[in-house]
């Protein structure tokens, strides 16, 4: 994420919750003030009718428009209604004061679900998660500020000039929006095709979805209680402001501060409260918090009638519901699997909301009317009770439909682990249920659920069997609840099963005990570390280690243990160092590092892995003995080790390691790469002088790794290097243009320097992709190639936009004029018939060429003498003598080139210029090329042979390099049209041409696919050259380069259909 992308959007959540506090303050003042407390019931139900049409027509549009100019148009909207409604104020007539009243409540309304909307666009998950506190501080310092100010204006100005404030900070946030669509990029749109197919399905859904997951009926019933009493809370908070505040100024100023004043509170009463109490009591304890402060509110109306009854109603209306019922109301929804939750809000919170809006205005004016305040007030404790009930429902609800889809394996218990805290004990034959499957995930959800029990020890019996089971996931999840449950009953259960015959039990149980810091006597730590079972013997070792300093008969036992490890075989040592590993990494400890180095020495490749990453975690930069360990065991043989090394030398910031760290970008695993990449970036800027020399590396895997470790610097200079790196790609990229635009590349002689040329724009392209990516944008950026090259215009110019608004657009600009012209029109290497030119060279175009072969780009130099040759035009005595061994082999071998013999090597390149005319190889630079083309065998047939029969089985891949080749299917012997079940007559047996391919087109492929005998017989139809790549070969390309596999796939999957076309013909 840019840097200043959050403080963007900070500024912008400021903005909102100002709009929105003056907005409300000035307002409602207007409102109470002209037209009373008892006009409230009638704002309702306009309210309402008005949102009703609102919500569906705002719900078409906000998938359909771009959101940062939706939320332009919607402000600017806003700014232009509120001008007219202040030049309309002083006709003081009733519909006057209900437009404003009515208009910033929903102008508000639709500014914050664009705001919430527009953070989701910006911001990943595990951002949101990480930032939206400090969101909620932006919209609470603006909160403030907006209340404050309200506050101090209504002392030197009339309330209604106030309003003008809504204008000038609608026009601020449209300014914040345009800097941010200018200097930020969304992660991801989501585009609905047709929004009113999102209500009818909804509607139509909704039935069955009620009956199936009865917990959508209680949340429905709850919103149209909630609303209800949000009308008798405002109505009655606001009769008595009404009362206090004779003066509309005075009644401005005191709502703005109040305003103000809840903001902080439901920042604070979320952060300290909310979250808290969810941890510790669970989703279905916290349905009850609101309705009981709510019953709590109405209760105080009806004894106490005054201002501070009414803030305290107020305070749970606003600040209450927002920071404790809507983040609840929100985890119920988890309740719902998640392709129909979408579909609940829609109805609930589209139709429900709006309707029961206009109901509660139409119920206020009758209760109104027959009632006194007294008597409201009752009311309202009589429908809190209602909404408690439903609360205490939902609770129920919630947990059993919870537990629904824990079992369909349709939630995930990591997901919900904090708001699933304490599970009922009427549920206890469910856990017992689970915990007797045969399902090993079952078994782990039961024990999950049990330690979430009251009385967790009931299941002793059930973990007993579980104990004697040899699946690992599951005897990993018994000792985290035996470790957890911290009852007695437990320690007690322990003890006993330390001593069963059962190696498993015996193993488990120790692990246990040591995960539960349990000490064990001398006598037992001797017992447990002669046990037969290696496994024993190693959680042994680590509890004599836990309670250290050894007495000699623990120690002599110990070093016994130890000599049978190192004397034993390499099964027996390996299963001892990893379930020490195990017990270490489970505990924690520091104090075991010492037992860690020793069970490294002389380990096999999978456990000094498994131990030094479990020193990483254990390790501080203090620990200056495990740099020596790290550093040796960079050598080492197996890649994971080395990569787990790094990442122990990441952890202790050695700087004497700098250097070898630096050293392993040239290491040939990717995984080691990566590790080197990120230990690199938290050394900082000091890393940079080492890896600036490995930007002009000749391996290309190594250039990309020290440009991913530059750019996780993340620091200006760190840009700068990167900046600088790019600069001579820069200047050349000019050049390369104009040249692309002189030749013409349709001429068959000129296709080589036509392709060299767009390779290098296209290697430009992926390196500065490359170079963003490392800058913080890998997200963003995912999948941009292919959107520069997609046939689809709009998705191009869409491509270049979001380059081109980039925060480091400096490194875009120099290639705006390559961007442009792709997104006009992407250059595609093709299989050229044309003709060569004739006359040879001209004066002009002999001197391009020229000029050609003095660029510092090895494949634009070689496709400049290869037009040269075609055009038997002498090759310059500077080209033959090239520093580049390639060009200069091409330039030596083109020189004795005629057009009566033909030489290998230059065989051997115009293939490769061939193979980037391949329609799933073009999307590779030729460098690669060159390593594919090394790999592929030349065939040749003659017309009418048989290439391979239907049935055979084969092991190679075919490419047409030159020539034709026919694909023929046996299609088998089927009835004639009308026969009868006796009388039939049978049409014979045929082959039928499914394909007939030209140069550059494959097959053979589908076998590398399905291992099966051939689909399929392939014939010459002329003499024809194929190119033959072996199965190894293809598994190997496929680990490097996964695209090249996928496009096969999507031409296959063309000639599946083409092939279902014919046959039904």
């Amino acid at each position: 994420m840019p840097k200043f992308t959050l403080a963007r959007f900070f500024v912008l959540a400021a903005l909102v919750m100002a709009s929105n506090v003056v907005g409300y303050a000035v307002s409602a003042s207007l409102f109470m003030s002209q037209e009373g407390a008892e006009a409230i019931p009638v704002f309702y139900l306009v309210l309402g009718l008005l949102s009703m049409p609102v919500s569906i027509g705002f719900s078409k549009v906000i998938d359909r428009v771009e959101r940062t100019q939706l939320f332009r148009y919607l402000l600017l909207g806003a700014l232009i209604w509120v001008g007219l409604l202040y030049s309309v104020m002083n006709l003081e007539n009733l519909p006057t004061y209900y437009s404003i009243y009515i208009s910033t409540s929903l102008i508000d309304l639709q500014i914050n679900v664009l705001f919430w909307t527009l953070v989701s666009d910006y911001f990943t998950t595990l951002e949101l998660e990480r930032h939206t506190s400090f969101l909620a501080m932006g919209m609470t310092s603006g909160g403030l500020v907006g209340g404050v100010l309200v506050r101090l204006l209504t002392e030197h100005m009339p309330t209604q000039n106030l309003l003008l404030g809504l204008p000038m900070l609608y026009g601020v946030m449209i300014a914040v929006l345009g800097l941010i669509r200018r200097s930020d990029t969304a992660i991801a749109t989501y585009h609905t095709k047709d929004p009113d197919l999102q209500w009818v399905s909804s509607l139509r859904t909704f039935p069955k979805l009620l009956s199936r997951y009865p917990i959508i009926v209680l949340l429905a019933t709850s919103t149209a209680l909630s609303v209800q009493l949000w009308g008798m809370s405002e109505l009655q908070f606001f009769t008595i402001y009404s009362q206090e505040f004779a003066e509309q100024e005075d009644l401005t100023g005191f709502l703005g501060l109040l305003s103000a004043v809840f903001g902080a509170m439901e920042l604070a009463v979320t952060y300290f409260v909310t979250r808290p109490l969810i941890r510790e009591w669970g989703i279905s304890r916290m349905n009850l918090v609101y309705p009981f402060t709510t019953l709590i509110s109405f209760l105080g109306l009806t004894f106490n009638f005054r201002l501070p009854t009414a803030i305290v109603v107020n305070l749970n209306y606003e600040t209450l519901y927002s920071s404790i019922a809507q983040p609840v109301q929100n985890l119920n929804y988890t309740a719902i699997p998640h392709r129909f939750a979408g579909r609940v809000r829609v109805i609930i919170d589209g139709l429900l909301y709006p309707t029961c809006q206009a109901a509660t205005g139409g119920l206020l004016l009758a209760q109104q009317t027959f009632f006194s305040p007294f008597e409201m007030a009752v009311s309202g404790v009589i429908l809190s009770f209602a909404f408690l009930f439903v609360g205490y429902l939902t609770s129920k609800t919630y947990l059993r439909s919870m537990l629904a889809r824990l079992r369909s394996g349709s939630l995930d218990l990591d997901d919900i682990r904090d708001n699933l805290v304490q599970v009922p004990d009427s549920y206890t034959t469910e856990v017992s249920e689970l915990l007797t499957s045969d399902d090993p995930s079952a078994q782990i959800l039961g024990l999950e659920l049990a330690a979430r029990l009251k009385n967790p020890s009931q299941f002793l019996a059930e973990i007993q069997t579980l104990l004697l089971q040899a699946n690992a996931e599951v005897q990993e999840a018994v000792v985290r609840f035996l470790a957890t449950g911290n009852h007695p009953d437990f320690y007690r259960y322990l003890q006993v099963q330390l001593v069963s015959e059962s190696e498993a039990v015996r193993e488990t149980v120790l692990e246990t005990l040591i995960a539960m810091h349990r000490s064990l006597s001398t006598i037992q730590l001797c017992f447990f570390l002669d046990d037969p079972s290696p496994g024993v013997q190693a959680l042994a070792c680590v509890a004599a280690w836990q309670h250290s300093p050894m007495e000699p008969l623990v120690q002599q036992s110990y070093e016994q243990a130890w000599q049978t490890f190192r004397t034993g075989s390499e099964m027996i040592a390996r299963r001892a160092h990893q379930t020490m590993i195990r017990a270490i990494r489970r505990i924690g400890d520091r104090q075991l590092i010492p037992l860690l180095k020793e069970v490294l020495v002389g380990a096999s490749a999978v456990v000094k892995q498994a131990g030094l990453e479990t020193l990483a975690t254990l390790a501080t930069p203090d620990d200056h003995e495990l740099e020596i360990l790290a550093i040796n065991e960079l050598e080492h043989d197996d890649p994971q080790v080395r990569a787990a090394a790094i990442n122990l030398l990441r952890v202790l910031q050695a700087e004497d390691a700098l250097v070898l760290l630096v050293t392993s970008l040239e290491d040939p695993s990717l995984i080691v790469r990566q590790s080197v990449i990120t230990a690199i970036a938290t050394y900082g800027d000091v890393a940079l002088s080492l890896v600036q020399g490995y930007l002009s590396d000749a391996r290309q895997e190594v250039v990309e790794a020290a440009i991913a470790a530059i750019g996780q610097i993340r620091t200006r200079r760190a840009e700068d290097l990167l900046l600088q790196h790019l600069q001579p790609d820069y200047r050349r990229l000019a050049r390369t243009l104009r040249w692309q635009e002189q030749i013409p590349s349709t001429a068959s002689h000129w296709q080589p320097l036509a392709i060299a040329l767009q390779d290098a724009h296209d290697r430009l392209l992926r390196r500065v992709l490359l170079v963003l990516s490392a800058l913080g944008h890998a997200q963003l950026l995912q999948g941009m190639h292919q959107r520069l090259y997609s046939t689809d215009q709009r998705q191009r110019l869409n491509a270049v936009e979001t380059l081109a608004s980039l925060e480091q657009r400096r490194f875009v600009q120099p290639m705006l004029p390559l961007l442009e012209s792709i997104a006009r029109e992407p250059w595609q290497a093709e299989l050229s018939k044309a003709a060569p030119t004739e006359g040879g060279l001209t004066p002009n175009q002999a001197t391009l060429l020229l000029e050609i072969l003095e660029c510092d780009d090895r494949w634009i130099r070689i496709g400049a003498i290869m037009t040269l040759a075609a055009e038997h035009y002498p090759i310059p005595v500077k080209a033959i003598t090239d520093d580049d061994f390639l060009v200069k082999t091409v330039a030596q071998t083109a020189a004795q080139f005629s057009p009566f013999q033909t030489n290998p090597e230059e065989l051997l390149l115009s293939r490769l210029f061939f193979l980037k005319q391949v329609s799933i190889l073009h999307n590779l630079p030729l460098d690669d090329l060159l390593q594919i083309d090394r790999t592929l065998k030349e065939q040749d047939f003659l017309k009418g042979e048989v290439i391979f029969k239907e049935g055979s089985y084969g092991e190679d891949f075919y490419l047409i390099y030159r020539g034709e080749v026919q694909i023929l299917k046996q299609v088998k012997p089927r009835r004639a049209p009308g026969g009868s079940n006796r009388d039939y007559r049978l049409l014979s047996a045929s082959q039928r041409q499914l394909a007939r391919l030209q140069p550059g087109e494959f097959f053979g492929d589908m076998e590398f696919f399905d291992q099966l005998p051939r689909s399929s017989t392939a014939v010459a139809v002329t003499d024809c050259t194929l190119l033959a790549l072996s199965k190894s070969d293809f598994y190997n390309l496929i680990t490097q380069r996964p695209e090249v596999p996928l496009q096969m796939c999507r031409v296959l999957s063309l000639r599946v259909r083409d092939a279902n076309r014919q046959l039904e013909d």
